[in-house]
């Protein structure tokens, strides 16, 4: 990535032809990037490991991304202005089912001729479903719980919502091993686990809970 400009002169005499290439390798918290000439501040936006192969587009629009992070390597925003309030979006538009992007929306207030490092997506891969029956095979309708990660403290529980027929489906987990529970009296839970190698819809087929 770089700027080319191309100038033609002509006057009764001569004519004068002038090609400039430029370009610039920066960084940024032990992140390499290659982008146009940085003139102030820049951002480079990297993948997080479950989001190497896909394509990141930084404030894509009617004519296309400011930058992107692709095959290449990661997306650059040279062109910061310092101590100026920038807000960045990010998008993959070809993200499998299950995976999640995170935060896709960045209020960066970059120092003077700073570099700053954003990690875009998470460790999530995986789309849970599953249909949730009682003892005697009835539906648990209209049921509200959570799922927490039985393998990863610090990871956040998720609400669970059951429909009418019992059924719910989440978005936003990985590989290990998970309890969920109803909020219900008395609460009702069971554990469960998601293979190592499993990614997109894992469906836990119809799971009986209750005393």
């Amino acid at each position: 990535m770089g700027d080319i400009n191309l100038n033609h002169d002509y006057d009764q005499s001569s004519h004068r032809t002038n090609l400039n290439f430029g370009t610039a390798l920066v960084y940024a918290d032990g992140r390499f990037g290659w982008s146009r000439p940085v003139r102030d501040s820049f951002v480079i936006f990297s993948r997080n490991p479950n989001f190497s192969d896909q394509l990141v587009l930084i404030n894509p629009g009617l004519y296309g991304p400011v930058a992107e992070a692709n095959y290449v390597g990661p997306g650059v925003v040279p062109d910061l202005s310092s101590y100026t309030l920038t807000t960045m979006r990010v998008d993959a538009p070809n993200m499998p089912l299950g995976y999640d992007l995170g935060n896709a929306v960045f209020n960066l207030l970059p120092s003077y001729k700073s570099g700053t490092l954003i990690t875009v997506g998470t460790e999530s891969t995986v789309f849970l479903r599953g249909t949730l029956v009682d003892k005697a095979g009835e539906p648990i309708a209209l049921q509200v719980g959570q799922v927490r990660s039985l393998s990863d403290p610090s990871w956040l529980p998720l609400e669970l919502f059951t429909n009418r027929a019992g059924r719910f489906a989440l978005t936003g987990l990985g590989p290990g091993e998970y309890e969920l529970q109803l909020f219900s009296d008395p609460p009702q839970t069971i554990r469960f686990e998601i293979p190592a190698d499993k990614t997109g819809i894992y469906d836990m087929g119809t799971v009986t809970i209750g005393p």
